[in-house]
């Protein structure tokens, strides 16, 4: 692979990890204001909501377990997108026998042992927060204010 392929190769594995973190991170933003939208419509007082209000909370835990549930599955499929690019970036490292191609781009990337801790990946942690809302929107349903 000469230097003009080795280019265009990482300009199209950059562009496909950089597009879908991105899209890894909106769709994260999304969720937090979804469940913080819903959180706040579940805790409005009798006053403001005028109908029965345990059916309203039981719908909107309904609402936020659903949402919950299919971020999660947005998520895994945005880490599966996220790992390809990544995965062809690997693959550039790999052509020039280890050295890093991407000097001039100032990228500082992580090594493969450094990905292996879970608690400084955005992996645990994106889905922790999806099942921590997924798990207090259940019990929402099953036990209303």
């Amino acid at each position: 692979m000469d230097k003009d392929e080795r280019e265009l190769a990482f300009q199209y594995s950059w562009g496909w990890f950089k597009y879908h973190a991105q899209q890894r991170y909106s769709a994260f933003n999304y969720f937090l204001l979804t469940i913080g939208a819903l959180s706040w419509a579940y805790m409005q007082k009798p006053e403001i909501i005028n109908n029965d209000l345990n059916l309203m909370r039981t719908a909107i835990g309904l609402l936020g377990f659903f949402i919950s549930l299919a971020f999660l599955f947005i998520e895994k499929r945005n880490t599966e997108l996220v790992n390809d690019g990544r995965a062809g970036l690997d693959k550039l490292e790999d052509i020039n026998n280890g050295a890093n191609p991407f000097k001039e781009y100032h990228i500082r990337r992580l090594d493969k042992e450094n990905r292996k801790n879970k608690l400084l990946c955005h992996h645990f942690w994106f889905r922790f927060v999806i099942l921590v809302a997924l798990i207090t929107a259940c019990a929402s349903v099953l036990y209303p204010l």
